[in-house]
């Protein structure tokens, strides 16, 4: 978990807040939550401007709407039911949430007291937060859960599978969880702690509210700060801190005013920032903490009524999750007082505790005393072998035991079970009862054990002086090695005690065989900086040497005990954790070093091909003995093959060799050189001991094989890769990347304030400025290497490494290199990064890197190829006659070819010609009319590309419009009627005219009736008749075209057509000639006449209204969309049509946006609005596509199966990906050449361009973490 931020690291501003209770961490956990996932970072950025609109919409309405009341279903799970000292029951979330519900609603005593100035700004939101009737299951619930003790879920990550699993769906149920140390790390003083809308997290069911019960209304020292949980709420309702980021920083909010976030009002009237007044009362400051939380303003009202739109808070309030979660039911009802049973401590399958189920209201039992019958008063589904007793304890009340022995009660048994009353349990039956089931939760236990784990080593020294990891089990698995400062070492055990020497925080030295348990000296930790120490100036006795560490840890709240085996160097400096053991059985003890079987571990499963890169195998594994006091069969020399053990896997030319190092420890070592040698020729290497080898034979042992991986490496190069741009800008801060490279090469641009930026290293070193954290700026051509300063980011957050500051703008609107080192296998090598800076800091890109394998090699910045290949100049473009003519100068006298390349309107650049290398022209024909394209070139030597030359736009132009003669000089169109449009034009002065001002309303697919009538300026004479639509609008009349045909009369003809599908406007021309059909529409058609007129796709509108335009969307999710569009003060409201095999209308609304949800497994969809006003209709707006699978994964987590695929292959210069089930948000490509080096990588994009590549056979890898697939690519 490299983002799992030591909670040591961060620092705080000072607060004049009481020090019994610590303000909120939501800025800061919402933070490690987007730092992890940039999608949701991204969401959260889209979502603001959708607010501000939403907010500027509501402010703009002139018109009164009717009052909505909001209810959102809450459950609250109860993790130990004393904390603090204070008890936490039923009644008194109850309590709370009645003062909490008044706050929301401008209901709380003091609302009327507010400072006369922010009187008229304060607001009120009909919103009701009302507790869970109905469980998930259906069952009857009070909505208030209790849980056995648990602290941590505060934290914004390493909580989450917990968090989820006793989450109740989070699109149904507002999740708050109430815990006497928020972050387990030993303050039980944090007040509380939420997080934005977040679909993922919604999906994921980690959506909450986190708050410490000892803060409870009836439990807090200060009513006013128990309304902390006021401001915990407005947090889940998308509202930031009133004073995020001080004087420059904003909340999103325009009518709450900046603060300075020192907090030293408290409760008094004053002003900062400027002299602006501060809205101390605000409950999303923190001054009003103090003893006068009062109101939110209006602004504030609607950036919440915004949320309440947003898909992961939309499904709360709609009325058939009501329905379902029971909020409104009432009536007497079943409340169980415990819902979740724990398998007993014997792990036989048996349970030793009880639920009381208390019938509230005018309902009672049909019994008093005795128990009730299955069958006759209750039926049930509990696991099999487990029969509940209901003991009646009065006619209110009832006491459910269990009885006998789960027959399957290992942890994948968890189960649940209900119990459902039947009609005669009841006095009159089941009327007047709001349920009549209760579900419970049956939790169970693997058997218990002692469990050896030889984990990969966790070392820490000057050049790594931190690193996280977890063990495989408990509440709270994490740990962290920690060198804290010179020669002194800490073991981070958030909050976990360790076997400490007698009134110290020394961790103590164990030898073999000592018990870590109850009776152990286990020292809890202190906040920083009083971790445990393994070394200090004043305690070394551990300097030099292996011993074992006890731990404890719990699981569901129970105390179980392990062991780290731990070496310290000789200088104090640094140390190695290699094995660790773990009792899962509670309150007992475990034995350092001793296991259910002697345990047989390798210092290093991996060896790699030396640095020469030539075969051989220079380093070596030992194999050691390492509990329960294990010996081999003797102490020196080596061991004889076939003898002592077998052997296989070992690649030709190596030569394994097998020698003791005492009687515990076995080396193996390999001679010769591999003969073939590349990635593609990794081996695993299997020694298994036989009986000779043991004393006591292998039956002693855990596993007397071995396994061990060797490395080869590709031969040494520098590599370019073209990757997806990494940004950090104001609109998108954060952009977590990794290289794919080496051992460690994750980084993080950053965006830290505005004008500040930072790069994310995880603690590796940068070329830099002496002295200074900042990073130099590296011209093209400079040499990167072992010469140059490196300088290391700081160990505490916010000391990571700067791009730039106010004080160094080296950087600012330039673009330049970032040199950098990894390690390849602990090795050293180079790279660089391509960086752009924006002008004034405000944001910069990384556009690419290279990279050399060859450790200790330098590399030159920029510098990709020894060859070079100038790019073409002054590329221009000539349109006419549907072709267009480049030209261009050509600098590049060694080239082999000329890539022509063009873009339409997707503005995808695709090779369409190939050129000798002395090309200066070339005409690209058979072109569109009225389209735009864009064109760019660049030569080619051999594989060696150059840049590209400039990119020139050109407009074909459009087709003119064809032109028609006829004489009418005794016959003229008199009259045209078109279903109920009518035009009387009479003779007109030539035999054309041009009456498109004139717009007739044509419904698509509906029969529509014509009629045309004939003038003469003397006799009558037969005229035929034809109408044409240009339906392509190509200013042409096809044959195709023709909507009339045929009808001739020398008076009124009629008839009837049914217009196609089209949208939009287009041009129809009526002719009439005399004494023949008119078979074209064009030229000279004799005597007759010609008359054109506008038709337009949609129904015939009364008054007509502009048409929608800036069809956009306002939040894409996997589980549907905002369909948006641009309002106007004509409409008073939208209807929204889906392309669906024919438009079809999905929906209407009075504002700018309609939720759409996705319909089954579509994801593309075809939205189309028109404007309505009573009676009066626009014309419908031009169409706007979704694609769902550009949003973040939303609420609906996919079970379909996950594909990926790409095309075209063979490719030359475009890849597309397509991604099946897959979050493209989430998918990292990379790309690697026939030696296994990384040439490419991409993330969140569906092309890639292979134009950097050299032809040949490529292996594409795609993985979103979980799923991954490899595919070859074939490049021309």
């Amino acid at each position: 978990m490299k983002l799992k931020l030591l909670l040591f690291f961060l620092i705080f501003s000072v607060l004049k807040v009481s020090a019994q209770g610590l303000p909120c961490r939501t800025t800061e956990e919402n933070a490690k939550v987007y730092r992890n996932n940039p999608a949701s970072l991204q969401e959260k950025k889209d979502f603001d401007v959708f607010s501000k609109k939403f907010a500027l919409q509501r402010k703009n309405k002139t018109s009164k709407e009717a009052a909505v009341t909001y209810t959102i279903p809450v459950v609250f799970h109860i993790y130990g039911d004393v904390q603090s000292g204070k008890t936490v029951t039923y009644e008194k979330i109850v309590n709370h949430l009645a003062q909490l519900n008044d706050d929301f609603n401008g209901r709380n005593a003091d609302f009327q007291t507010v400072e006369s100035f922010f009187q008229p700004r304060r607001g009120t939101i009909n919103v009701e937060f009302k507790l869970a009737k109905k469980d998930p299951n259906g069952g009857c619930t009070s909505g208030v859960i209790f849980h056995p003790a648990k602290n941590g879920y505060g934290n914004g990550g390493g909580y989450d599978d917990q968090i989820a699993a006793d989450a109740w769906d989070n699109t149904k149920y507002m999740n708050v969880y109430i815990q006497n140390d928020l972050y387990n790390d030993g303050a039980t003083n944090n007040s509380g702690v939420a997080w934005y809308p977040n679909s993922d997290m919604t999906a994921s069911n980690t959506a909450r509210v986190v708050f410490n019960g000892a803060y409870l209304y009836d439990n807090s020292y200060s009513k006013e700060f128990s309304a902390t949980l006021t401001h915990e709420f407005g947090h889940f309702l998308n509202l930031i801190h009133t004073f995020e980021g001080g004087c420059s920083g904003t909340d999103e909010v325009d009518d709450t005013p900046a603060e300075d976030a020192k907090h030293t009002l408290a409760c008094t009237p004053g002003t900062n920032c400027s002299g602006d007044k501060v809205n101390f009362e605000n409950y999303m400051g923190y001054n009003g903490a103090q003893g006068c939380y009062k109101m939110y303003t209006q602004g504030q009202i609607s950036r919440m009524l915004a949320a309440l739109e947003h898909p992961a808070r939309k499904s709360l309030w709609q009325a058939q999750n009501l329905i379902d979660t029971g909020v409104n039911l009432t009536g007497s009802a079943l409340l169980a007082s415990v819902t979740s049973f724990k398998e007993a401590l014997i792990n036989d399958g048996s349970f030793s505790t009880s639920s009381t189920v208390t019938l509230s209201g005018t309902k009672n039992f049909v019994l008093s005393s005795g128990t009730l019958t299955s069958g006759t008063h209750f039926t049930h589904t509990f696991p099999a072998g487990i029969t509940p007793v209901l003991t009646v304890n009065s006619n209110k009340q009832i006491t459910i035991t269990l009885t006998g022995k789960a027959t399957s009660h290992a942890l994948a048994n968890n189960a649940s079970g209900g119990i459902t009353f039947l009609p005669a349990a009841f006095v009159g039956g089941i009327a007047d009862l709001s349920c009549t089931a209760l579900f419970f939760n049956f939790r169970f236990s693997d058997p218990y054990g002692i469990f050896f784990v030889d984990m990969p080593d966790v070392t820490v020294s000057s050049d790594l002086t931190w690193k996280y990891f977890e063990i495989a089990k408990g509440d709270d698995p994490a740990f962290g090695g920690w060198r804290f400062d010179a020669n002194a070492l800490k073991i981070e055990t958030y909050a976990k005690r360790m076997v400490c020497e007698n009134g110290t925080k020394n961790i103590a030295l164990l030898a073999s065989n000592t018990a870590v348990g109850p009776v152990s000296n286990m020292t809890v930790p202190g906040a920083f900086p009083n971790q445990l120490d393994l070394r200090t100036a004043t305690y070394t006795a551990w300097d030099g040497k292996t011993g074992y560490a006890g731990f404890d840890y719990l699981i569901d709240g129970l105390t179980c005990y392990g062991w780290f085996k731990i070496t310290v160097n000789a200088n104090g400096d640094g140390y190695t954790i290699s094995e660790y053991a773990y009792n899962t059985q509670p309150n007992t003890p475990i034995y350092t070093g001793m296991t259910a079987k002697t345990a047989v571990v390798l210092s290093e499963g991996t060896l790699y091909e030396s640095e020469a890169n030539d075969g051989n195998i220079t380093t070596s594994t030992t194999i050691t003995l390492s509990t329960n006091n294990g010996t081999f069969t003797k102490s020196s020399g080596t061991w004889t093959e076939g003898t002592h053990y077998t052997i296989m896997g070992v690649p030709a030319g190596l030569t394994a060799t097998l020698s003791l190092q005492g009687t515990t420890k076995t080396v193996v070592t390999f001679t010769g050189k591999a003969n073939a040698h590349l990635p593609a020729n990794d081996a695993a290497v299997v020694i298994t001991f036989k009986d000779a080898a043991i004393t006591g034979g292998i039956a002693t042992l855990d596993n007397a094989s071995k396994t061990i991986s060797l490395k080869f490496d590709a031969p040494y190069g520098i590599f370019y890769v073209n990757n997806t741009d990494y940004v950090a800008s104001a609109a998108a801060t954060w952009q977590f990347f990794s290289l794919g490279i080496g051992d460690n090469t994750d980084y993080g641009a950053w965006q830290f304030a505005a004008a500040a930026l930072k790069m994310e290293t995880y603690g590796k070193r940068l070329v830099g400025e002496t002295g200074t954290r900042n990073i130099s700026f590296i011209p093209e051509g400079t040499i990167i290497g072992a010469s140059n300063t490196f300088v290391v980011p700081g160990s505490a957050y916010p000391d990571q490494l700067d791009l730039r500051t106010p004080a160094y703008t080296a950087w600012d609107n330039k673009t330049g290199y970032v040199g950098f080192e990894y390690k390849s296998r602990g090795r050293t090598c180079y790279g660089w990064m391509h960086v752009k800076v924006e002008a004034g800091g405000t944001g910069y890109t990384v556009l690419d890197f290279g990279y050399n394998t060859k450790p200790n090699e330098s590399i030159k910045a920029g510098i990709q190829n020894t060859t070079t290949v100038p790019p073409p100049s002054n590329l221009t473009a000539t349109a006419a006659n549907l072709e267009v003519q480049l030209s261009w100068v050509n600098n590049a006298t060694t080239a082999t070819n000329i890539i022509i390349e063009r873009a339409g309107s997707d503005a995808v650049f695709a090779e369409i010609a190939t050129l000798a290398p002395t090309a200066t022209t070339y005409t690209n024909s058979a072109l569109t009319a009225g389209s735009t394209y864009q064109y760019k070139i660049r030569a080619k030597a051999a594989a060696v590309y150059s840049e590209y030359s400039n990119v020139v736009s050109v407009t074909i132009p459009n087709t003119p419009l064809c032109t028609v003669q006829t004489a009418n000089g005794y016959e003229f169109i008199n009259a045209v009627t078109v279903g109920s449009f009518t035009h009387t034009s009479g003779k007109d002065t030539s035999g054309y005219t041009d009456y498109t001002s004139k717009v007739i309303t044509l419904t698509p697919n509906t029969s529509i009736n014509i009629s045309l009538v004939p003038g003469f300026t003397g006799s009558s004479y037969t005229e035929y008749w034809g109408v044409w639509i240009d339906y392509n609008k190509n200013n042409q009349f096809e044959a195709s075209e023709k909507v009339i045909d045929g009808l001739s009369s020398k008076t009124t003809v009629t008839g009837s057509f049914t217009p196609i599908t089209f949208t939009g406007t287009t041009r129809m021309r009526v002719v009439m000639k005399y004494n023949a059909n008119p078979t074209t529409a064009c030229g000279n058609l004799g005597d007759g006449e010609v008359e054109d007129y506008t038709v337009t796709a949609g129904v015939t509108n009364p008054v007509t209204l502009p048409t929608p335009i800036n069809l956009s969307n306002a939040g894409v999710y996997a589980s549907g969309f905002y369909a948006s569009w641009a309002t106007m003060p004509e409409a008073a409201s939208y209807e929204v049509q889906l392309n669906t095999s024919g438009w079809t209308t999905v929906g209407s609304s009075v504002t700018y946006y309609l939720w759409i949800p996705k319909q089954g497994t579509q994801t593309i969809y075809e939205f189309r609005v028109r404007a309505k006003n009573g009676t009066a209709v626009s014309e419908w707006s031009t169409s706007h596509t979704i694609d769902l699978q550009s949003g973040n994964l939303g609420l609906s987590a996919i079970d379909e199966v996950k594909s990926f695929a790409m095309y075209p292959n063979p490719a030359s210069d475009i890849v597309h990906f397509n991604f099946g089930n897959l979050d493209t948000s989430k998918v990292k490509i990379t790309i690697y050449d026939s030696t296994g080096n990384l040439v490419g990588a991409a993330h969140n994009t569906a092309s890639f361009s292979v134009n950097s590549l050299r032809k040949g056979v490529y292996m594409v890898i795609a993985t979103d973490g979980n799923f991954t697939e490899k595919k070859k690519l074939l490049v021309e």
